[in-house]
């Protein structure tokens, strides 16, 4: 399905497919916990409070990563790996903690973890294809990977879940998130073409987006907001 476009690519389909994957399994063994149990009357003023708290960390560690890949392009590799990997812990973790107050900062931390896997993917992409052109294109198709790798991996989160046992779910999911590490790390040499050239980058840096760029991230955050 993604071999013709070479090993990189593969390793990071892979890397993928096990990563949403996991969070499917993850979220399938919440769904019987109280963690989407609180009674609405509950948990409405409660809403603001929990926007904050999920949302403030995805603001900060977009801009933070993009600017420590682009110092250190070598890392891009590591982010998928560490991401995978420290979910595959917090799974577990979750396992055994599942019926403690632990439940929500743990849920909390895979979360993070998952938006810090997608934010390293993303940067990831463009260096395993061979034609930047197919940029859209890979993109669309790692998006169809990670629903199929999402669907298959569902009857083994219903067998946990169906025999009210959610720890078995999350041991499944530990193991999915291991493979999607492994997945990461079997990714070939990432080669990023560096400009060292110290006025290149200051030019960079004074350069403006043009104003179509700089109207669609308005209608974009605008929208993000609205949500």
């Amino acid at each position: 399905m993604f071999t013709s476009r070479g090993p990189g690519f593969r390793r990071l389909a892979q890397s993928h497919a096990g990563s949403t994957a996991g969070d499917t399994l993850v979220a399938m063994a919440l769904g019987t916990t109280l963690f989407f149990s609180v009674p609405s009357t509950d948990a409405r003023e409660n809403v603001a409070l929990y926007l904050l708290i999920t949302l403030a960390p995805f603001a900060l560690i977009g801009p933070f990563l993009g600017g420590f890949f682009a110092r250190f392009p070598g890392a891009y590799r590591g982010g998928l790996v560490v991401s995978s990997a420290l979910r595959a812990g917090g799974a577990l973790a979750l396992a055994i903690w599942i019926d403690t107050f632990l439940l929500f900062p743990l849920a909390f931390f895979l979360l993070v973890l998952s938006r810090f896997h997608g934010i390293s993917r993303a940067s990831v992409v463009p260096i395993v294809l061979d034609d930047p052109a197919d940029l859209i294109s890979g993109n669309a198709q790692l998006a169809r990977i990670g629903v199929v790798g999402s669907a298959l991996i569902v009857p083994f989160g219903l067998l946990g879940v169906g025999f009210d046992q959610p720890w078995l779910t999350l041991l499944f999911a530990a193991l999915v998130y291991v493979w999607s590490a492994l997945s990461a790390v079997g990714l070939p040499p990432l080669r990023v073409e560096r400009d060292r050239s110290r006025e290149a980058r200051a030019a960079r840096r004074r350069a403006s987006a043009p104003r179509e760029v700089r109207l669609a991230r308005f209608a974009t955050a605008g929208v993000r907001f609205l949500n």
